[in-house]
């Protein structure tokens, strides 16, 4: 299935809500309103059609007076229009939709419009004709008209109705969105079949995981991207570490030229995402795609962060302190610890464990050593 990325402007009378008209329907927008401060809100709504799934970029644009010097700047780039209009008054229709109409055509060209007529459950209260609207439109191209009352779900037909639109008047035909589709279709089918062949199990999320010693790797079957989750982050003990709290998972380029393995052979799609599966499978990745995965397994300091234990983990008690004597000697012919039974002055101990810091930082001395050498020079700095 193809996806398209539009964005569609909508206007209409200042006293119509058109917010509140596509709220119900908003996957993602700001958090705050800006109509009234900078004259437009912004949201995302998706739109599944039968061959293909558009997300529209709606780009609700305040009509007031006031804002008409800023409107042209939100218009540039919109492949559609969306108008609302009130049926019980007269004056929102003419002059107000025709002058939003006009305004429309001078700054997007002959763009699809749809036309919303609110209120139509108000019939007694009615001041504009199906007659008079029908007149408009066959005055226009590219015009849709619906009516809506209180029932949100009627919104779903007008962002379907906008999406064929917009992606017939950009130039994608029914006719061959429905020919890409199939076979694509097809095509899915056959990648399936050999994936199932190979033992290899699709999730939900059509992603092929593939758990080796480096860590997790998921494979998108429909459009070859492969994400990595490092194995570190399992076996951390950090939870202070922002990446415990989310999936810690970054895209890798495994499609590039160069040394090692490449796609420069490959002229089929699906043939890559199987050669991507089977690669990372066999643990054959070239030293781009490893150098990579050595940036994602780099973890952040959060020592200084405070330690926010999941409700699901256990805290043991803390251990006794042994006493002096009876800590443990360190390898001296690997790490030199022979500052730790030195006599030095604080300003002494300070250095020493800035230049320690720096090894542990680069790693260059192990997590424990660090923590040792730590606890002796803090007590010299500060001493009790």
């Amino acid at each position: 299935m193809s996806s398209y990325k539009v964005k569609c402007v909508m206007l209409g009378d200042t006293r119509i809500d058109t917010w509140n008209i596509i709220a119900d329907h908003l996957q993602s927008s700001f958090t705050k309103r800006y109509k009234h401060t900078i004259g437009c809100d912004i949201g995302i709504i998706d739109v599944e059609l039968p061959y293909d799934r558009v997300m529209l970029s709606i780009w609700d644009i305040a009509s007031s007076e006031r804002f008409r010097f800023f409107r042209s700047s939100f218009f540039r780039g919109a492949s559609c229009a969306i108008l609302a209009f009130d049926l019980t008054r007269h004056h929102s229709f003419n002059p107000t939709l025709i002058n939003l109409i006009t305004e429309i055509y001078t700054n997007l060209g002959a763009v699809p419009i749809i036309l919303i007529g609110c209120n139509a459950h108000r019939a007694d209260l009615r001041q504009i004709s199906r007659e008079e609207i029908e007149q408009l439109c066959e005055r226009m191209a590219h015009v849709v008209y619906f009516e809506i009352a209180h029932d949100p779900t009627q919104m779903v037909s007008v962002f379907e109705t906008a999406a064929g639109l917009i992606l017939n008047h950009l130039g994608y035909d029914e006719v061959d969105r429905r020919i890409a589709f199939e076979w694509k279709q097809k095509q899915l089918e056959t990648i399936m079949s050999v994936l199932d062949e190979l033992d290899f199990h699709v999730n939900e999320r059509d992603e092929v995981v593939i758990f080796t010693h480096h860590g997790l790797f998921s494979i998108n079957i429909l459009n070859g991207s492969v994400t990595f989750e490092p194995i570190i982050c399992g076996k951390c003990e950090n939870y202070s570490c922002h990446y415990k709290k989310r999936p810690r998972r970054k895209s890798l380029c495994i499609v590039s030229g160069g040394h090692g393995w490449s796609n420069q052979e490959l002229y089929d799609h699906e043939l890559l995402i199987l050669a991507k599966i089977m690669a990372i499978a066999d643990d054959n990745l070239p030293n781009h795609v490893l150098n990579q995965m050595a940036e994602v397994a780099v973890c952040k300091d959060f020592s200084g962060e405070p330690r926010n234990l999941p409700v699901y983990d256990v805290v043991l008690p803390e251990p006794e302190p042994l006493p002096e004597e009876t800590y443990p000697i360190f390898n001296e012919n690997i790490y030199a610890t022979d500052d730790l039974d030195a006599h030095l002055t604080p300003a002494e101990a300070r250095a020493l464990l800035r230049n320690h810091h720096i090894q542990f930082m680069s790693g260059r001395l192990p997590y424990s050593v660090y923590i040792r050498i730590k606890e002796r020079f803090i007590k010299i700095i500060t001493p009790l």
